[in-house]
């Protein structure tokens, strides 16, 4: 890859640091170079221009370096986009987390030029020890796959479904949420109607909009006309930023829309949100049948009481 058509972006919340990458870069002929400072300028960068390599630092001001990374994987465009994160210490924890969430190598500050220049020789080369996972699945088209979450709160017992033809999606979305929530996942709707339908049933359902054969407003249109699953909240996961398919989505009885990529702190706090209004109309139900319970019984005791009463 000739370092002139390169496109480099570098996110970085300290300024001079992204300086003195963009200078060091700039002597190795890298022409084409772009630097912010936060994570969601760094996504509308990879939506405006095919970047080729991302730089970042693992905490920015409004996400972490990981978060950025999980949406950059959750995207289509930029999935496979190699990511180079650099850290001001060598945390093996935050290594290993790294490393699940995508990303393909890493530089511990400080570091010279010719050390820069290595890594990225490295990766644009396939020869970074980390490339290979930079993508890992464990869903395929035939499969049903429950991830279970042993980090999650012994308090937390809430399920949710995520429904994605493309199984590296699934992988994200559940690498974004599994530590607080017990993951299903379809690859497809009819795998994602029988899984909505079956006890226990999820308390969320993240549905993805474009997929084949059964796309998800029609998924949505039958869980909703289902008397068992028509209660389960439905958020759509889409690249549609266009009006019309979010009315079509609350009109088939969606409770919200995400697009992607998808920011992990909205997805955590769309999620968090739902669930605990889910929670809150179930206990509604249960004590409203409760009190119907009540009334019934009393109902029956008057009878029976007036019925004593009559016979001789």
């Amino acid at each position: 890859m000739s370092t002139e058509n390169t496109k480099i972006l570098i996110v970085f919340d300290f300024f001079p640091m992204r300086n003195m990458i963009k200078n060091d870069l700039l002597i190795n002929n890298y022409k084409h170079l772009y630097s912010v400072e936060k994570g969601m300028e760094a996504l509308q960068v990879c939506e405006d221009e095919a970047i080729d390599l991302i730089i970042t630092g693992s905490n920015l001001p409004d996400m972490t370096g990981l978060e950025l990374t999980n949406s950059i994987r959750s995207s289509e465009r930029t999935q496979k986009t190699p990511v180079l994160m650099i850290l001001t210490e060598t945390d093996i924890d935050l290594v290993n987390h790294a490393i699940s969430a995508g990303v393909n190598d890493f530089l511990v500050n400080p570091f010279t030029p010719d050390i820069l220049y290595q890594k990225l020789d490295l990766i644009f080369t396939g020869k970074s020890p980390f490339i290979e996972k930079a993508i890992s699945t464990n869903v395929t088209d035939e499969q049903i796959v429950i991830t279970d979450s042993p980090q999650a709160p012994s308090n937390s017992d809430a399920t949710i479904l995520v429904v994605d033809d493309v199984p590296s999606n699934i992988d994200v979305i559940a690498g974004i949420l599994k530590d607080t929530y017990k993951i299903l996942a379809a690859t497809s709707g009819e795998k994602a109607l029988k899984i909505a339908a079956s006890s226990p049933m999820p308390d969320l359902i993240l549905l993805d909009i474009m997929m084949p054969e059964m796309d998800g407003m029609e998924v949505c249109r039958q869980l909703k006309n289902n008397p068992l699953t028509m209660d389960i909240p439905v958020i759509f996961l889409t690249a549609k930023t266009d009006a019309e398919t979010a009315l079509e989505g609350f009109s088939l009885g969606a409770v919200d829309y995400i697009t992607k990529p998808v920011n992990p702190l909205l997805l955590q706090a769309r999620a968090r949100n739902h669930i605990k209004l889910k929670k809150s109309q179930d206990d509604l139900k249960a004590q409203v049948n409760t009190l119907l319970e009540m009334a019934h019984l009393r109902d029956e005791l008057e009878r029976m009481s007036q019925s004593e009463i009559k016979t001789p």
